[in-house]
């Protein structure tokens, strides 16, 4: 279709347009307003609406926003049809209209508003469900609704975030949240009406005021609190539809124009925080208008009404409504006269004037409204900050005062005049500009209050500039938000503590916390007044539908929006999701034939590493129920799972594992396999899953069955070259059979002689042998063994003897006369009985000659000679060797008096061999 554009006669030179559009992407900061009489274009060009590029597509009923990169949004509207066509308003590299995606249906009389997450939603214009566009991706993304609006459906951001869509013929008010992305309805009790006006005040309820009914025109209207749905019924001044409403600075509410349902209006009707009931001005419009647009700027506090009709026939005049006087002055004329155009504010402070119907139907003609501007600091102070305002006149001529009014706005909606908290009650203005100016220091009394900022100058004795500016002052609050329980079970529900921190002192918690993990959101209405606010909740059920197998570290998010009071605040923390379906293993140690052996079948949250996590999991989450164990081609064994009592907490966290205890005795069936095999399976509880079995059976090994071996009375001494009785008992599972029944005995690691066990005929499973053994020479520790054979493991047992000392005889060899020097000879005999003694032995003590007891010589310690043939006797062997060993000697050069002499020469003996003496008599001579 053909667009038709306005006549050449509509549109101004170029030259004024890139002007304007030159002082756009200047980007000034704030706008003025002008009371008494406008400043005359030589002084400044404002308030004179200049003609822009065309759009791309005529439309009427188009709904436009103002973008976070600061392009415009133009959507929809009416042609010969409704359009689904979309359009993009852009000033860099040159001002131009942009073909953008389409939506996926088509509206007209739409609503449409800028989502905090920079989204763009669009609602009702005839077509059910919303629409969100992503800037980013230039997309459309639908998303399901029960309800079919029609058109003069409003969208209205509320101040936690969320928007509030409402009227186009359906009573329902649906909230969406973007944070889940998804749509609820409230639960209210609003009176059904159409063509009224939605606005959001400052303590974050709406006013629904006016519009049709059954009835007709309604003279009627509601505040709703988006929290709870309450209703509050207020009347009008007058009946009105179609009319415009826009929230002042001060809190307060104008309603403007629209129709009775008898005739248009030009009355103005103004709602009071303070008291809570509408007032009808004595300042009117310059012209009864309908279906017209109306603007707040946000930089100077004052609303531009332009547009619209009269008694059918389009309007071009614009008006201005000054909220410090209630007044209203001209503001200049359209390029074209239209009614239903689509407006909105830019960044600077300059409004945009797009598409709308003239006379000959739906337009594509758009004009701008440049604007000077002012501007705080910052929108929102805290308490200690002192509140600063700067600013352009844009009369470059202009020096001198300008002089400043404060009025304050508490919580309840009073305004209070505060000129004596100013720090200075004018500025400077040099060449129309002000440099950043203190206005006022805040404190903690000032929080949830909003202070309005009027600022004039004059420019003659009948011109005066005047501009308000707004800044709110509240408290910038802390919010933690933590999962109680550490992790969650998937498609279970998650229990979770937010908490809201403010400076320390009482401060009034209210609005909407938002709790979201796992796709799923839980809003909660808080109301509190205290230092701080916990709320503890269950969100159910993340992961809900969805494979509940799934696993992972997702994220725990918390966001408030804020009040009067409190800024808003977002917290996240992570949030671990185990899966439904927990792992379970089986844990056992070696397994011996006819042994019981002890079993662990282990269940617990199957999950992501946590190492690294700052995680208390709480032991609750733990899988309880049953285990199942069972043996290849065995009995299956079933036992309760138990679990840790206490939160498991570690510096490499884990999750809460559940045992069951089992027990299996090998047979001999599988002795002869050589292994065992397990399945097991868990009984899922009302967190978890049953599990049928394992994946991979583990199996073990079987090794023979154990004995026991055991030294039946053992010696605790024994007489060399006697043979001890040696007693040995052997026992061991009475179901399993023995083979080798020989048990070795080591003397002090030395083979010494083997016992042949015999079965004992009392009962299975015990065996007892006897052998004589002729124990080496010192025996000390006897060791018995049995080696391992057929199903029996090895076994051993140990004990301790003692030899009895070794029996010498002492002899000697000398004449019975002798003379000095001379010597005695001696043979020590040691009675081995047979048993080899090591040579080089040694005996232990030296040989002693003493004459009377006195000692006269001692010799060193003796040895045993080496080099004396044969082995011991082991009870096999037939070798016999000497039952004594000689060990001969002599003392020499013995010099002693003439005379008899009586000696005794003594083996004093040890603890291996005993003493032993002989006498001897001499003659010196």
């Amino acid at each position: 279709m053909p667009v038709r554009r306005p006549s050449p006669s509509h549109l101004l030179s170029c030259a004024p347009f890139r002007q304007a559009l030159a002082r756009i992407r200047r980007r000034a900061i704030l706008v003025f307003v002008f009371a008494g009489a406008l400043i005359p274009p030589a002084a400044a060009d404002n308030w004179n609406w200049r003609a822009t590029a065309l759009l791309k597509q005529a439309r009427s009923g188009a709904c436009a926003v103002r973008m976070a990169d600061e392009r415009v949004l133009v959507t929809g509207g009416t042609a010969e049809a409704a359009l689904s066509s979309v359009e993009i308003y852009q000033f860099v590299p040159e001002e131009r209209f942009a073909d953008a995606a389409p939506m996926n249906a088509a509206r007209s009389s739409h609503g449409c508003a800028l989502v905090k997450d920079g989204r763009i939603l669009i609602a009702g214009g005839g077509a059910a469900g919303i629409e969100l566009y992503e800037p980013s991706l230039d997309t459309w993304t639908s998303f399901d609704s029960t309800v079919l609006r029609a058109e003069g459906t409003t969208v209205t951001p509320l101040s936690d975030g969320r928007v509030l869509i409402l009227a186009g013929r359906a009573s329902e008010v649906e909230v969406f949240d973007p944070d889940t992305s998804t749509i609820s309805i409230l639960p209210t009790a609003l009176t059904p009406r159409q063509r009224s006006s939605v606005t959001l005040l400052r303590d974050g309820r709406l006013l629904i005021a006016g519009g049709t009914g059954d009835a007709g025109t309604l003279n009627t209207a509601e505040i709703l609190d988006p929290e709870t749905g309450a209703v509050t019924a207020l009347t009008l001044s007058m009946p009105r539809a179609e009319h415009s409403a826009t929230a002042l600075f001060d809190g307060r509410v104008l309603l403007a124009g629209g129709t009775d349902g008898a005739s248009d209006l030009n009355t103005l009707d103004i709602w009071s925080p303070e008291t809570n009931t509408f007032q009808l001005l004595g300042a009117t419009l310059s012209v009864a208008r309908r279906n017209h647009t109306a603007l707040l700027s946000d930089t100077n506090g004052f609303v531009l009404i332009t547009s619209g009709s009269a008694a059918a026939q389009p309007l071009g005049s614009s008006e201005l409504f000054d909220p410090s006087s209630d007044s209203v002055q001209p503001a200049g004329s359209l390029t074209v006269a239209r009614t239903d155009l689509a407006g909105v504010v830019l960044a600077d402070g300059t409004i945009l004037a797009l598409g709308g119907r003239d006379d000959n139907g739906p337009s594509s003609a758009c004009g701008v409204l440049p604007n000077p501007s002012f501007r705080p600091s910052q929108s929102t102070y805290h308490p200690l900050e002192r509140a600063l305002v700067s600013g352009s006149t844009g009369v470059s001529a202009l020096n001198g005062r300008i002089s400043f009014d404060l009025t304050q706005i508490d919580a309840g909606g009073k305004s209070i005049a505060s000129n004596a908290r100013l720090i200075s009650t004018f500025g400077t203005l040099v060449n129309g500009n002000l440099p950043s100016t203190p206005v006022v220091d805040l404190g903690r009394s000032d929080i949830g209050s909003t202070f309005v900022l009027t600022l004039r100058a004059t420019v003659s004795p009948t011109q005066i500039i005047s501009v308000q500016v707004r800044f709110n002052v509240k408290l910038r609050p802390s919010l933690v938000v933590t999962g109680l329980t550490g992790a969650v079970v998937a498609g279970q529900p998650v229990a979770t503590r937010a908490t809201l921190t403010a400076d320390g002192g009482n401060v009034a918690f209210s609005g909407t916390l938002n709790l979201t993990t796992g796709g799923v959101t839980l809003s909660k209405s808080i109301s509190a007044t205290a230092a701080s606010f916990s709320t503890e909740n269950t969100i159910c059920c993340p992961l809900a539908g969805k494979d509940t197998g799934a696993s992972g570290i997702a994220s725990l998010n918390a966001t408030y929006g804020g009040n009067l009071f409190l800024e808003p605040a977002s917290a996240s923390t992570s949030q671990v999701v185990v899966s439904a379906i927990p792992s379970m293993s089986l844990t056992f140690g070696a397994m011996r034939l006819a042994t019981p052996s002890p079993l662990t079948l282990n269940v617990a949250p199957a999950g992501p590493d946590l190492t690294g996590l700052n995680l208390t999991i709480d032991p609750a989450l733990r899988p309880t129920g049953e285990g199942t164990v069972k043996a290849a081609n065995g009995t299956p064994s079933s036992a309760a799972l138990q679990g840790p009592g206490a939160p498991v907490f570690s510096a490499v966290p884990s999750y809460p594992l559940s045992a069951a205890a089992f027990s299996y005795t090998p047979t001999i069936a599988d002795r002869r396999s050589g292994f065992v095999c397990f399945d097991a399976a868990y009984s899922g509880d009302a967190r978890y899953r049953p599990v049928a079995g394992l994946a991979t059976l583990p199996c073990a090994q079987v090794s023979g069955a154990p004995t026991g071996l055991q030294a039946v009375s053992p010696p605790g001494t024994f007489v060399m070259g006697t043979p001890s009785a040696l007693t040995a008992r052997l026992t061991w599972p009475n179901s399993v059979g023995i083979v080798n029944r020989n048990v070795n005995v080591l003397a002090d690691g030395r083979a010494a002689g083997t016992i042949l066990l015999t079965p004992d005929p009392t009962g299975l499973g015990v065996a007892q042998g006897t052998a004589n053994v002729l124990l080496p020479f010192n025996t000390r520790n006897l060791a018995f063994t049995y080696d391992q054979s057929g199903d029996l493991l090895s076994s051993q047992a140990s004990v301790a003897v003692a030899m009895s000392p070794v029996s010498t005889a002492m002899t000697t060899r000398v004449a019975a006369t002798v003379s000095n020097p001379f010597s005695i000879g001696y043979t020590l005999t040691v009675n081995n009985q047979g048993v080899t003694i090591p040579g080089g032995t040694s005996l232990g003590s030296g040989i002693e000659l003493r004459e009377n007891g006195v000692l006269v010589q001692q010799l060193p310690v003796p040895t045993i000679p080496a080099g004396i043939a044969g082995t011991i006797v082991d009870g096999s062997s037939n070798t016999i060797l000497p039952t004594s060993i000689l060990v001969n000697g002599s003392i020499t050069n013995l010099i002693l008096p003439l005379g008899q002499h009586a000696f005794t020469i003594r083996f004093p003996g040890s603890a291996l061999f005993q003493a032993s003496e002989a006498q001897v008599t001499v003659r010196v001579q």
